[in-house]
């Protein structure tokens, strides 16, 4: 198998992998792949979305923040001539 044709190579050409490429390597490893079909385009409950959003915002506000300094320090780049 060439370098274009392994799973690495299709990652760096930005393609996936396919799915008898994933069966090959899961047999390779002594392993059996199960799929199972689902909706493309499920429908999203809004209460549950919304409940988590509110644990995600929740969680960014416990996370401890950057001083400000540290923030504008990473944010300037120069650019000289």
């Amino acid at each position: 198998m060439s370098t274009d044709e392994s799973s690495h190579g299709k990652e760096l050409n930005g393609q996936s992998p396919s799915l008898s490429s994933l069966s090959r390597i899961a047999d390779a490893g002594g392993l059996e792949v199960q799929m199972t079909l689902r909706r493309e385009n499920p429908k999203l409950d809004p209460a549950v979305c919304g409940e988590r959003l509110a644990q995600v915002l929740a969680l960014a506000d416990a996370l401890p923040k950057r001083p400000a300094a540290a923030q504008g320090d990473k944010a300037q780049f120069r650019i000289e001539p």
